[in-house]
């Protein structure tokens, strides 16, 4: 069983699971993300060249 349940390890969830952690070193947090690898996807405002700069693949299929 968690304690704590983090969906999204973009940047606010990451500082929610170690906001987490802070409060309580014990706790046992997961941090659940679509992607394989936290962090993967670009944090900001998207632009056109957004897909290229972050690897984005802008196929609908």
């Amino acid at each position: 069983m968690w304690d704590v349940v983090v969906v999204g390890a973009g940047p606010a969830g990451s500082a929610a699971a170690l906001s987490a952690l802070r409060r309580d070193p014990s706790a046992r947090v997961l941090v659940l993300d679509a992607a394989d690898f936290p962090g993967t996807r670009c944090a900001g405002t998207a632009s056109r060249r957004t897909p290229s700069t972050c690897s984005v693949s802008t196929s609908t299929s």
